[in-house]
Protein backbone atom coordinates (compact mmCIF):
# COMPACT_ATOMS: atom_id res chain seq x y z
CA UNK A 1 0.00 0.00 0.00
CA UNK A 2 1.10 3.30 -1.07
CA UNK A 3 1.87 6.31 1.74
CA UNK A 4 -0.78 8.05 0.29
CA UNK A 5 -3.09 5.26 0.51
CA UNK A 6 -2.05 4.80 3.90
CA UNK A 7 -3.02 8.61 4.59
CA UNK A 8 -6.03 8.69 2.61
CA UNK A 9 -8.17 5.62 4.02
CA UNK A 10 -8.21 6.87 7.94
CA UNK A 11 -9.29 10.53 6.21
CA UNK A 12 -11.67 8.97 4.33
CA UNK A 13 -12.60 7.22 7.66
CA UNK A 14 -13.07 10.10 9.72
CA UNK A 15 -14.64 12.21 6.92
CA UNK A 16 -17.72 9.54 7.27
CA UNK A 17 -18.07 8.99 10.78
CA UNK A 18 -18.30 13.29 10.46
CA UNK A 19 -20.69 13.44 7.67
CA UNK A 20 -22.90 10.60 9.68
CA UNK A 21 -23.41 12.77 12.55
CA UNK A 22 -26.14 15.64 12.43
CA UNK A 23 -28.87 17.15 14.47
CA UNK A 24 -32.69 15.87 14.98
CA UNK A 25 -34.70 18.66 15.73
CA UNK A 26 -38.01 18.73 17.04
CA UNK A 27 -40.97 21.49 16.67
CA UNK A 28 -42.45 22.41 20.16
CA UNK A 29 -44.99 24.35 19.29
CA UNK A 30 -48.88 24.29 17.99
CA UNK A 31 -50.19 26.26 14.85
CA UNK A 32 -51.66 29.59 15.48
CA UNK A 33 -55.19 29.48 13.85
CA UNK A 34 -58.90 30.05 14.53
CA UNK A 35 -58.56 27.23 16.77
CA UNK A 36 -55.45 27.90 18.47
CA UNK A 37 -55.75 27.93 22.37
CA UNK A 38 -56.21 31.21 24.04
CA UNK A 39 -57.50 31.81 27.46
CA UNK A 40 -61.58 32.01 27.41
CA UNK A 41 -61.68 35.25 28.71
CA UNK A 42 -59.89 36.90 25.81
CA UNK A 43 -61.13 36.48 21.95
CA UNK A 44 -59.49 34.34 20.03
CA UNK A 45 -57.42 34.35 16.65
CA UNK A 46 -58.80 36.01 13.79
CA UNK A 47 -57.73 36.57 10.13
CA UNK A 48 -59.32 38.88 7.73
CA UNK A 49 -58.01 38.45 3.66
CA UNK A 50 -56.52 41.23 2.61
CA UNK A 51 -56.07 40.27 -1.07
CA UNK A 52 -56.05 37.09 -2.70
CA UNK A 53 -55.96 36.37 -6.21
CA UNK A 54 -54.06 37.72 -9.64
CA UNK A 55 -53.42 41.00 -10.04
CA UNK A 56 -54.35 43.23 -13.65
CA UNK A 57 -50.58 42.96 -13.74
CA UNK A 58 -50.88 39.23 -13.89
CA UNK A 59 -49.09 38.45 -11.02
CA UNK A 60 -50.44 36.30 -7.60
CA UNK A 61 -50.92 38.54 -4.36
CA UNK A 62 -51.77 36.48 -1.29
CA UNK A 63 -52.04 38.77 1.88
CA UNK A 64 -54.06 38.68 5.46
CA UNK A 65 -54.32 40.44 8.40
CA UNK A 66 -55.11 39.39 11.84
CA UNK A 67 -55.98 39.99 15.01
CA UNK A 68 -54.53 38.08 18.51
CA UNK A 69 -54.10 37.88 22.18
CA UNK A 70 -50.54 37.88 23.25
CA UNK A 71 -51.31 34.68 24.96
CA UNK A 72 -52.16 32.59 22.40
CA UNK A 73 -51.28 28.96 20.98
CA UNK A 74 -47.58 28.40 22.43
CA UNK A 75 -46.24 31.48 23.78
CA UNK A 76 -43.95 33.25 25.94
CA UNK A 77 -44.93 35.34 29.29
CA UNK A 78 -42.50 38.05 30.18
CA UNK A 79 -41.65 37.81 33.51
CA UNK A 80 -43.37 41.58 33.80
CA UNK A 81 -46.82 39.55 33.32
CA UNK A 82 -46.95 38.66 36.74
CA UNK A 83 -43.89 40.99 38.37
CA UNK A 84 -43.98 44.36 38.02
CA UNK A 85 -40.75 46.40 36.72
CA UNK A 86 -39.23 43.00 35.66
CA UNK A 87 -38.37 42.30 31.67
CA UNK A 88 -40.84 43.15 28.99
CA UNK A 89 -40.48 40.46 25.76
CA UNK A 90 -38.29 42.65 23.73
CA UNK A 91 -36.23 43.15 26.99
CA UNK A 92 -35.32 39.67 27.50
CA UNK A 93 -31.41 39.04 26.23
CA UNK A 94 -30.81 37.25 23.38
CA UNK A 95 -28.75 34.58 25.43
CA UNK A 96 -31.49 34.07 27.78
CA UNK A 97 -33.61 32.43 24.63
CA UNK A 98 -31.80 29.38 24.30
CA UNK A 99 -30.22 27.13 26.34
CA UNK A 100 -29.86 23.31 27.49
CA UNK A 101 -33.51 22.37 27.79
CA UNK A 102 -34.06 19.36 30.61
CA UNK A 103 -37.84 17.34 31.25
CA UNK A 104 -39.44 16.89 34.98
CA UNK A 105 -42.07 13.92 33.70
CA UNK A 106 -45.13 14.36 36.55
CA UNK A 107 -47.45 12.05 34.37
CA UNK A 108 -48.03 9.37 37.07
CA UNK A 109 -48.77 11.88 39.58
CA UNK A 110 -51.04 13.92 37.11
CA UNK A 111 -53.03 10.73 36.13
CA UNK A 112 -54.34 10.68 40.02
CA UNK A 113 -55.42 14.27 39.85
CA UNK A 114 -55.53 16.58 37.12
CA UNK A 115 -54.57 19.55 39.17
CA UNK A 116 -51.38 18.28 40.42
CA UNK A 117 -48.44 20.74 40.82
CA UNK A 118 -44.97 19.46 40.84
CA UNK A 119 -43.78 19.53 44.31
CA UNK A 120 -40.19 20.30 46.44
CA UNK A 121 -39.98 16.73 46.50
CA UNK A 122 -40.29 15.83 42.79
CA UNK A 123 -38.34 18.80 42.04
CA UNK A 124 -35.27 17.16 44.55
CA UNK A 125 -35.84 13.74 43.65
CA UNK A 126 -35.20 15.01 39.98
CA UNK A 127 -32.04 16.39 41.33
CA UNK A 128 -30.86 13.01 42.90
CA UNK A 129 -31.43 11.23 39.55
CA UNK A 130 -30.00 13.47 36.86
CA UNK A 131 -27.59 16.09 39.35
CA UNK A 132 -27.93 20.00 39.12
CA UNK A 133 -29.53 21.69 36.27
CA UNK A 134 -27.19 22.76 33.62
CA UNK A 135 -26.25 26.44 33.51
CA UNK A 136 -28.93 28.54 31.70
CA UNK A 137 -31.65 25.68 31.43
CA UNK A 138 -34.53 25.79 30.03
CA UNK A 139 -36.76 23.45 32.24
CA UNK A 140 -40.08 21.84 30.81
CA UNK A 141 -42.62 20.23 32.36
CA UNK A 142 -44.23 17.00 30.93
CA UNK A 143 -48.00 16.52 31.83
CA UNK A 144 -49.16 14.76 29.00
CA UNK A 145 -51.79 17.56 28.53
CA UNK A 146 -50.73 18.22 25.13
CA UNK A 147 -53.15 15.42 23.47
CA UNK A 148 -56.33 17.32 24.89
CA UNK A 149 -55.02 20.45 23.18
CA UNK A 150 -57.26 20.09 20.63
CA UNK A 151 -60.64 20.33 22.87
CA UNK A 152 -60.99 23.56 24.76
CA UNK A 153 -62.57 22.21 27.57
CA UNK A 154 -60.41 19.03 28.25
CA UNK A 155 -57.36 21.13 27.78
CA UNK A 156 -58.92 23.92 30.48
CA UNK A 157 -60.69 21.08 31.88
CA UNK A 158 -64.11 22.76 31.90
CA UNK A 159 -67.38 22.66 30.63
CA UNK A 160 -67.72 27.01 31.52
CA UNK A 161 -65.84 30.13 30.93
CA UNK A 162 -65.30 30.70 34.70
CA UNK A 163 -61.76 30.39 35.77
CA UNK A 164 -62.32 29.34 38.99
CA UNK A 165 -63.81 26.02 37.52
CA UNK A 166 -60.26 25.17 35.74
CA UNK A 167 -58.59 21.90 35.69
CA UNK A 168 -54.96 21.60 34.88
CA UNK A 169 -51.63 20.20 36.21
CA UNK A 170 -48.53 23.10 37.54
CA UNK A 171 -46.38 23.86 39.11
CA UNK A 172 -46.23 24.76 43.49
CA UNK A 173 -44.88 27.38 44.84
CA UNK A 174 -42.48 25.45 46.52
CA UNK A 175 -40.82 24.03 43.72
CA UNK A 176 -40.66 27.28 42.01
CA UNK A 177 -38.77 28.93 44.65
CA UNK A 178 -36.65 26.03 44.43
CA UNK A 179 -36.10 26.94 41.15
CA UNK A 180 -35.26 30.24 41.86
CA UNK A 181 -32.73 29.22 44.30
CA UNK A 182 -31.00 27.23 42.27
CA UNK A 183 -28.41 29.36 41.16
CA UNK A 184 -27.65 30.24 44.96
CA UNK A 185 -26.76 26.94 45.71
CA UNK A 186 -25.43 25.33 42.47
CA UNK A 187 -23.94 28.50 40.83
CA UNK A 188 -26.06 27.66 37.86
CA UNK A 189 -29.20 29.87 36.65
CA UNK A 190 -32.91 28.96 35.12
CA UNK A 191 -33.37 30.83 32.14
CA UNK A 192 -37.03 29.53 31.79
CA UNK A 193 -39.78 27.39 33.05
CA UNK A 194 -42.51 25.78 30.19
CA UNK A 195 -45.05 23.37 30.39
CA UNK A 196 -47.63 21.20 27.75
CA UNK A 197 -50.59 22.60 29.75
CA UNK A 198 -52.36 25.90 29.75
CA UNK A 199 -50.37 27.83 32.55
CA UNK A 200 -47.43 27.38 34.44
CA UNK A 201 -49.60 27.85 38.11
CA UNK A 202 -52.30 24.75 38.20
CA UNK A 203 -55.83 25.50 37.01
CA UNK A 204 -57.33 26.24 40.58
CA UNK A 205 -54.93 29.12 40.97
CA UNK A 206 -56.43 32.46 41.78
CA UNK A 207 -53.26 33.46 42.43
CA UNK A 208 -50.65 32.60 40.18
CA UNK A 209 -47.89 32.81 42.84
CA UNK A 210 -45.49 29.96 41.24
CA UNK A 211 -45.57 32.74 38.10
CA UNK A 212 -45.15 35.51 40.51
CA UNK A 213 -42.28 33.99 42.22
CA UNK A 214 -40.21 32.92 38.96
CA UNK A 215 -41.28 36.18 37.17
CA UNK A 216 -39.80 38.12 40.05
CA UNK A 217 -36.44 36.30 39.45
CA UNK A 218 -36.55 37.18 35.61
CA UNK A 219 -37.37 33.73 34.82
CA UNK A 220 -40.27 33.63 31.86
CA UNK A 221 -42.13 31.07 31.30
CA UNK A 222 -43.36 28.73 28.27
CA UNK A 223 -47.22 27.71 27.68
CA UNK A 224 -48.60 25.12 25.55
CA UNK A 225 -45.55 23.42 23.95
CA UNK A 226 -45.91 20.11 22.49
CA UNK A 227 -43.74 16.97 21.09
CA UNK A 228 -41.95 16.72 24.63
CA UNK A 229 -42.17 13.27 23.98
CA UNK A 230 -40.02 13.34 21.11
CA UNK A 231 -37.05 14.28 23.44
CA UNK A 232 -34.72 12.40 26.42
CA UNK A 233 -34.66 13.95 29.99
CA UNK A 234 -31.62 15.97 29.19
CA UNK A 235 -29.41 16.30 26.47
CA UNK A 236 -30.59 18.67 24.19
CA UNK A 237 -30.88 22.67 23.41
CA UNK A 238 -33.49 24.62 22.96
CA UNK A 239 -34.29 27.56 20.70
CA UNK A 240 -37.15 29.94 21.91
CA UNK A 241 -38.17 32.57 18.95
CA UNK A 242 -41.50 34.94 20.44
CA UNK A 243 -42.77 37.94 18.33
CA UNK A 244 -40.43 40.77 19.26
CA UNK A 245 -43.17 43.17 20.72
CA UNK A 246 -42.22 46.25 22.48
CA UNK A 247 -43.72 46.61 25.72
CA UNK A 248 -45.36 43.14 25.60
CA UNK A 249 -46.75 40.99 28.60
CA UNK A 250 -46.38 38.05 26.20
CA UNK A 251 -46.01 36.74 22.17
CA UNK A 252 -46.68 33.55 20.75
CA UNK A 253 -43.67 31.74 20.07
CA UNK A 254 -41.76 28.72 18.00
CA UNK A 255 -40.39 26.77 20.53
CA UNK A 256 -37.44 24.62 18.73
CA UNK A 257 -35.80 21.27 20.62
CA UNK A 258 -32.49 20.43 18.87
CA UNK A 259 -30.01 17.07 19.68
CA UNK A 260 -27.30 15.84 18.15
CA UNK A 261 -28.09 11.44 16.26
CA UNK A 262 -25.70 9.81 14.54
CA UNK A 263 -27.44 8.26 11.42
CA UNK A 264 -30.84 8.95 13.05
CA UNK A 265 -29.78 7.47 16.22
CA UNK A 266 -29.38 10.09 18.93
CA UNK A 267 -25.93 10.36 20.27
CA UNK A 268 -26.76 8.54 23.84
CA UNK A 269 -27.21 4.99 22.00
CA UNK A 270 -24.48 2.64 21.65
CA UNK A 271 -24.53 2.78 17.77
CA UNK A 272 -23.26 6.29 18.60
CA UNK A 273 -20.72 6.00 21.15
CA UNK A 274 -18.81 3.19 18.53
CA UNK A 275 -18.81 6.21 16.46
CA UNK A 276 -16.76 7.86 18.84
CA UNK A 277 -14.70 5.09 19.77
CA UNK A 278 -14.14 4.35 15.84
CA UNK A 279 -13.30 7.98 15.30
CA UNK A 280 -10.69 8.09 18.30
CA UNK A 281 -9.21 5.06 16.87
CA UNK A 282 -8.52 6.69 13.13
CA UNK A 283 -7.10 9.65 15.53
CA UNK A 284 -4.78 7.45 16.88
CA UNK A 285 -3.81 6.04 13.20
CA UNK A 286 -3.52 9.68 12.28
CA UNK A 287 -1.11 10.05 15.19
CA UNK A 288 0.75 7.45 14.31
CA UNK A 289 1.33 7.91 10.86
CA UNK A 290 2.56 11.75 11.58
CA UNK A 291 5.00 10.48 14.02
CA UNK A 292 6.58 7.30 11.36
CA UNK A 293 7.16 10.39 8.85
CA UNK A 294 8.73 12.93 11.34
Amino acid sequence: MTMISVVTLPLMWTLLIISCIGEKYVDLSHDISEESFHWPSVGPFSRRTVARGYTKEGYWNEHYSFCMHEQTSTHLDAPCHYAEGKWFVHEIPLNHLMGPGVIIDIRDKVADDPNYELSPDDFMSWLDVHGPLPDGAILFIRTGWSSKYKNIEEYFGMDTTNISHFNFPGLSVGAAQLIVSHEAAFGRRVFAVGTDAPSIDHGPSVDFRACETLFGANIYGIQAVTNLENLPTKGFHVLVLPMKIRGGCGAPARVLASLPETNGVPDSSPVAFSGLILQSFVLLILNGIKSSLA
